[in-house]
């Protein structure tokens, strides 16, 4: 099973902005987490350089992990700007709760090896081939603290 794509319409200061919310679920640990991205939050997709697009297309499957890796890095993880209530959650008895509500807000950020492994993650889950998910996952992990830090 591949991941729904996330929708999206063009924007012209951000190349994209996100038609309706995003939400990604996975179990860490044995507990459920889930990571939403809110409607309307700009993305400019999979920064492929263009040289590169007959290889990796600027737009496929990788859009479904693109989108929430935008979300983080556009935060820094939730460190230079908190992450939307209700973003970044986990299942507990009484249902889904803020992360920072239940471990504390340390654990509400995410540090760009955090973010870039998710990405990698989504990349499978949606269908992308291994070769073009390993080029896009070195890609983030080697060349990402430009966009990490800026």
């Amino acid at each position: 099973m591949t991941l729904p794509q996330p929708l999206i319409t063009p924007d012209k200061k951000h190349g994209y902005v996100l038609a309706q919310a995003y939400t990604y679920e996975w179990i860490k640990e044995g507990k459920r987490f889930r990571l939403t991205v809110p409607e309307g939050e700009p993305t400019d997709g999979a920064s492929v350089p263009r040289a590169l697009w007959s290889i990796i297309p600027p737009d496929g499957l990788h859009r479904a992990a693109a989108i929430p890796h935008d979300f983080l890095f556009a935060r820094q993880g939730g460190k230079r700007k908190p992450l939307p209530p209700g973003s970044y959650q986990v299942h507990t008895k009484e249902g889904w709760k803020d992360v920072a509500d239940v471990y504390g807000p340390e654990a509400a950020i995410w540090t760009r090896k955090e973010a870039d492994r998710l990405f990698g993650r989504m990349l499978r889950e949606a269908g992308v081939g291994m070769f073009q998910r390993r080029a896009m996952y070195r890609a983030v992990r080697t060349f990402g603290w430009i966009w990490w830090r800026t």
